[in-house]
């Protein structure tokens, strides 16, 4: 299941990563969305799960919670 998650979350991140983004290359695409996927999968729990799937959107706990995820995945990818 976590894999799945992870695959998820990757293949989505890096879609609206290469449109929004178009200039940054490949790789540091696919180095911040590892990154956030394998951060997201550590921080979700069921409760947030199944709190998304209920209400078509997530908690407010859980986008404060990925908010911090998203600062360490930005340096480590190199776009600080």
């Amino acid at each position: 299941m976590r894999e799945a998650f992870i695959k998820r979350v990757h293949r989505s991140c890096a879609r609206k990563a290469h449109q929004d983004y178009p200039d940054v290359g490949r790789k540091t695409i696919k180095d911040f969305c590892t990154c956030l996927a394998n951060a997201q999968a550590d921080a979700v729990t069921p409760a947030n799960i199944a709190y998304a799937k209920e209400h078509h959107k997530v908690s407010e706990d859980y986008e404060e919670r990925f908010a911090k995820l998203v600062a360490p995945c930005i340096k480590s990818a190199g776009l600080h």
